[in-house]
């Protein structure tokens, strides 16, 4: 299943320092599933990812970021694209190094 190879991935890149893999969960906009399909156990795996990393090699994004980076042909930055659910807007957090209240004070806008 999807989530044993997701959590395979994160456990590999959790046990190797060179690992330059980067680990993308693209979340929809549903304010219903508050785990965007991401599991306590997957939470918890990407976590230690981004915990035991300087570089976070782990990012939750809302699904237009998938859609711009291949319109624009580069690596967008994940600030710009924050999920709505709930488990995967702390990961989004987490992987970006952002803080609640700095989230408060305005979010940032995208121009396409």
């Amino acid at each position: 299943s999807s989530i044993t190879v997701a959590s395979r991935n994160l456990s590999d890149m959790q046990s190797s320092a060179d690992n330059d893999t980067t680990f993308v969960f693209l979340c929809d906009d549903s304010l219903l599933d508050k785990s965007c399909g991401i599991s306590d156990s997957l939470y918890k795996q990407a976590k230690k990812v981004c915990d035991n990393s300087e570089d976070a090699k782990v990012m939750a994004v809302h699904f237009s970021w998938l859609f711009d980076c291949i319109s624009c042909a580069t690596l967008m930055p994940a600030t710009s694209y924050e999920p709505s659910a709930p488990r995967a807007k702390a990961l989004w957090r987490l992987a970006a190094g952002v803080e609640a209240d700095e989230e408060d004070q305005g979010k940032k806008s995208q121009f396409y």
